[in-house]
């Protein structure tokens, strides 16, 4: 991993959307992982807030790819979770397979009470919208899914 390359300027954390509603923040979850405290990392919810903006990395006087090793840590994650955090994802996955998007509603439903300080000042500021558009190219969605599951995800 990149993480040696980071030299806790910060500008990732300074830059970040969600920051606000993270227990790491994303240059603090650099650290943790060059502290080699990836357990602690694994088990945090900012992992799951991310929103792929790659400010982060824009960002980054280092051009640490902070979205990779975040997308890599969640893919770690969901092969260690069970119970609740499975099925959210199971739902998620299901959700975006099925409509060719997840609904906010998704998200406030399922999720466990943790979110519940993030789920209510995000609605309040609009970030999150309970009902959306159409996707128009669920085809393009389906045929990624079964790419996905046959294991054909190269260039």
């Amino acid at each position: 991993m990149e993480v040696w390359q980071c030299n806790q300027c910060a500008k990732c954390s300074g830059s970040c959307p969600v920051s606000f509603a993270m227990d790491y923040l994303p240059h603090q979850i650099v650290r943790l992982l060059q502290l080699d405290l990836k357990d602690t990392v694994l088990q945090s919810r900012s992992l799951w807030l991310c929103t792929g903006c790659k400010i982060c990395v824009s960002r980054c006087p280092h051009k640490v790819d902070l979205l990779n090793i975040i997308m890599e840590l969640r893919r770690e994650a969901r092969a260690l979770s069970t119970g609740k955090v499975q099925a959210y994802h199971e739902a998620f996955l299901d959700s975006v397979e099925r409509y060719g998007r997840t609904s906010s509603a998704l998200a406030l439903g399922i999720s466990n009470g943790s979110r519940k300080e993030i789920r209510w000042p995000m609605l309040k500021r609009g970030k999150i919208k309970v009902f959306r558009g159409r996707v128009h190219d669920k085809v393009s969605i389906k045929r990624l899914f079964a790419r996905a599951k046959r294991g054909d995800m190269g260039d």
